[in-house]
């Protein structure tokens, strides 16, 4: 149970990052649904390039298990985000993950196939994600802080769902 709702009701996306290369099989193993690669370590949008080796953390995936990847990765620049699209399979999506950016330069992202999905981790409300919607028809997944019964509600309730992600601490 979490914050009073069964926790069946939730799929736990694992998650892999670049820091993650020892235990990827072993998490390739356990996970359902997909798996989100985490592209760069740091704070979003401060890096001025992308050195991961994504290609090889999917590959270690495959090799486990055929489940489809997620990566993620912090906008800083169109230019950055080109850069890690490129280097992508055609048929893993690029989820770009951005915090309060104006919905006119997520929509163009979206709309140019810099990005694939949209992730929004700020203050982004119900108007933003529609807009986001209405101009691209694109997926967007929203992040939610869960402090209480009502910000799960609030969570369960957005447009964005069932693409909301409510990260989960032990």
């Amino acid at each position: 149970e979490i914050l009073g709702v069964d926790a069946r009701q939730f799929t736990q996306i694992s998650m892999i990052a670049p820091t993650s290369h020892d235990r990827i099989r072993a998490i390739a193993e356990q996970a359902n649904g997909f798996l989100y690669c985490v592209s760069s370590l740091g704070v979003t949008g401060t890096r001025t390039s992308i050195t991961t080796d994504i290609g090889g953390m999917v590959k270690l995936v495959k090799e486990v298990q055929d489940i489809p990847c997620a990566v993620g990765f912090g906008i800083s620049t169109p230019e950055q985000a080109k850069q890690l699209h490129s280097m992508l399979s055609d048929s893993i999506p690029a989820v770009g993950v951005t915090v309060n950016q104006p919905p006119e330069a997520v929509a163009q992202w979206l709309n140019n196939g810099i990005i694939d999905i949209a992730q929004l981790h700020g203050q982004e409300d119900e108007a933003y994600i529609r807009t986001l919607r209405d101009r691209t028809g694109k997926p967007v997944w929203k992040a939610f802080k869960i402090r209480s019964g009502t910000d799960l509600e609030a969570a369960k309730n957005s447009s964005a769902c069932p693409h909301s992600i409510i990260p989960l601490r032990s």
